[in-house]
């Protein structure tokens, strides 16, 4: 598992029914993924048990500096599997995750597991200045939509490889982030809203895993009933 990571994309649906998530901007004195736009998360450690247990763990060091129980994220060291997060009578804010997508191939060669669940209540993060410059939210239809999208086409791993990039309010999404969001919107939404081509000319595709995969099918049907 040395070579594992996971993410958390965690959605907040609205009054109007339209679906955000939530990205942070990275401390600009980070080592690695400095000022970048990204998704809670990070690799896996061993204590950890579970990739669950990864990207609700990051996601606490980087948004809250509290063990304030009242607060998501809070408790975690019991944390083992999905029946955590329900099952705890409102002490946290994070009680319903979905689903995990497919796997995604970071540019460092860490795989990662994005871990989607919706935050049913309203808070305030406090953020941890070390890790974490500035949290806001992002509708999450903007990553089917052409107008802040642009793509380059590149050679990665010897492949053709689209590269994404969104810009939303002075805000630079792109690379695996906007990949991840790409499919979470995709499965989300349905394919056919899709504005742009997610594939460079030759590139592999994963869609037909997808395609079979039962989690996601669940994930859509669980959103319709939000």
């Amino acid at each position: 598992m040395s070579n594992r990571a996971a993410v958390l994309i965690a959605l907040k649906v609205l009054d109007t029914n339209d679906i955000h998530v939530v990205l942070t901007e990275r401390a600009k004195e980070m080592r690695k993924h400095a000022g970048e736009v990204a998704l809670p998360g990070g690799r896996y450690e061993p204590e950890d048990g579970s990739l669950l247990v990864t990207a609700l763990r990051e996601a606490h060091e980087e948004r809250f500096i509290t063990d304030d129980p009242r607060l998501p994220f809070s408790r975690l060291k019991n944390a083992t599997s999905v029946q955590y997060c329900g099952e705890k009578g409102g002490e946290t804010s994070f009680d319903n995750v979905l689903t995990t997508l497919r796997l995604f191939l970071s540019r460092f060669h860490l795989l990662v597991t994005p871990v989607v669940g919706v935050i049913t209540q309203e808070f305030e993060p406090t953020l941890n200045p070390s890790e974490v410059a500035s949290c806001f939210t992002v509708p999450l239809r903007t990553f089917l939509e052409a107008k802040t999208h642009t793509a380059t086409d590149i050679i990665w791993n010897g492949y053709p490889y689209r590269s994404h990039t969104f810009m939303v309010n002075d805000y630079k999404i792109w690379g695996l982030t906007a990949e991840i969001l790409i499919t979470a919107a995709k499965v989300a939404y349905g394919e056919d809203r899709l504005e742009f081509e997610v594939l460079a000319p030759g590139q592999p595709s994963v869609d037909a895993a997808l395609a079979d995969d039962e989690s996601l099918n669940g994930f859509r049907s669980r959103l319709q009933k939000l």
